[in-house]
């Protein structure tokens, strides 16, 4: 499989998994009445289940493994992934004095280049390639 395919459809991914978790958080405080940081974590924690499937079947059109393997990967590259990107947003704004946006551009691309990676060839990899 084509990496730059993959790499395309892991922006569509990316997008779509921005606009459904910015619906559900609309749905849950403004529709339902939910305490906004409460609908928050469901959210962020549906976002990140349905993004971790269609990486799986659609980015990387893995049908193999263990899913509940692959998923607890999944859940360590999220986590190191959110929190390197706080880190180098700090590092960023306090240390180099960029403003906060720009910072948290350049640390999500950085970071999801290489949450892709570790999806690509740690998580869902085909054998040796």
């Amino acid at each position: 499989m084509h990496i730059l395919s993959q790499i395309s459809r892991s922006i569509v991914v990316g997008i779509v998994g921005a606009i459904f978790n910015l619906g559900a958080l609309y749905l849950t405080t403004d529709v339902w009445g939910w305490y906004y940081l409460y609908g928050a974590v469901v959210t962020n924690i549906l976002t990140m289940i349905l993004i971790f499937l269609a990486d799986k079947y659609y980015t990387f059109k893995h049908n193999g493994g263990e899913i509940h393997v692959q998923f607890l990967k999944y859940v360590v590259v999220y986590i190191a992934s959110n929190l390197s990107s706080l880190g180098l947003l700090v590092f960023f704004v306090e240390a180099l004095g960029w403003y906060y946006l720009i910072g948290q551009a350049i640390a999500t691309t950085l970071v999801s280049f290489l949450s892709f990676l570790a999806f690509k060839y740690w998580i869902f990899h085909h054998g040796i390639h």
